[in-house]
């Protein structure tokens, strides 16, 4: 079989052969330089966009060990707001004043230990301001910090709170007297952790009745100091019989949407992608590969050897003759 004898020679000459095994070397550094200009490309086009997020819902912690913090908040009423905490919070942060009633003049800032916010069946115990004007409707603004972009650092952008009612721009956000349900998105970054909360008003329609709150407490102001008793008779002559004073309730959500940014170059994420492009990399040098050596083989380009046995043909042929001619 003359075909097959001269397959297999050729099969023989091209695994031996350095042009083969060049260009499966060209092919090879080929692929590995693909891949490293890819992972360059990657690492720094993902250093420049956005990181991708996860979202998720959560449900609003319900025990005051793990209250969330509502964002900084400042009075804004024009003499001031009486606050009481959510009930619960006092023994877990270890402070007894958050059972009493606290009064911020107009432009102080609430402490932190009052902006403790958890979820409870009872609405009772909810965190209340009370006001003293009749004239107006706002008692509480609050920062608003939104995330306006996400990278390996969180960008962000606050409105600040408000300290009275002078108008500005950007127009701070204020909460309405009644009750107001406190909206959270919480987006967790690779640098920090951003939480956005909003209020939703439910009722602008006052709920106090002279009784609860900072009725019948002793008020503190905001350095500890002793202001008395604001008496259940002072309450109850300014209920909403009276038209005179007014309530601002805060109650959570159940549920909140958290944010969660993923990191593209997390090493574990960009070795997988590098063993998946280093795959297909491979793939396509081997398809080269062999139809290089399928091309090579069947047009047969062996030219020094096709070549060198041309022009041994004559010489062989006489050599022959020689030798009959001397046997002869």
């Amino acid at each position: 079989m003359p075909s097959l004898t001269y397959l297999t020679k050729k099969l023989d000459q091209f695994s031996g052969e350095e042009g083969g095994t060049l260009v499966g070397g060209l092919i090879a550094v080929g692929c590995y330089t693909i891949v490293l200009i890819t992972l360059i490309v990657y690492i720094a086009t993902s250093m420049e966009a956005q990181y991708p997020t996860k979202t998720s819902v959560g449900i609003f912690p319900n025990d005051a060990a793990s209250a969330l913090l509502m964002p900084p908040m400042k009075c804004v009423a024009s003499s001031g707001c009486w606050i009481t905490a959510q009930k619960g919070l006092s023994v877990v942060l270890d402070d007894a004043k958050l059972n009493s009633c606290l009064h911020l003049q107009q432009g102080e800032a609430l402490p932190e230990n009052y902006r403790r916010m958890y979820y409870s069946a009872d609405p009772v115990e909810f965190f209340t301001v009370l006001s003293k004007e009749e004239d107006e409707n706002f008692a509480l603004s609050y920062d608003v910090t939104q995330v306006t972009g996400y990278s390996s650092t969180l960008a962000t952008s606050t409105i600040k709170a408000a300290t009275d009612f002078t108008p500005s721009i950007p127009m701070p956000y204020k909460i309405y007297r009644g009750m107001s349900l406190m909206n959270i998105v919480s987006t967790t970054g690779l640098d920090q952790d951003v939480d956005t909360w909003t209020n939703t008003i439910l009722s602008e329609i006052s709920s106090f009745d002279g009784t609860g709150g900072c009725c019948g407490a002793i008020v503190y102001d905001k350095n500890g100091g002793n202001l008395g008793t604001l008496t259940l008779a002072d309450c109850a002559a300014n209920s909403n019989s009276g038209d005179n004073w007014w309530q601002t309730k805060l109650v959570p959500p159940t549920t909140y949407t958290k944010i969660t940014v993923e990191d593209p170059l997390n090493p574990v994420s960009v070795l997988g992608l590098i063993g998946g492009w280093l795959g297909i990399m491979v793939t396509v040098g081997g398809a080269a590969f062999f139809t290089y050596a399928e091309i090579k083989l069947v047009c047969g380009s062996e030219p020094s050897n096709v070549q060198a046995k041309a022009a041994s043909a004559p010489a062989q042929h006489e050599k022959i003759s020689e030798i009959e001619i001397e046997q002869q």
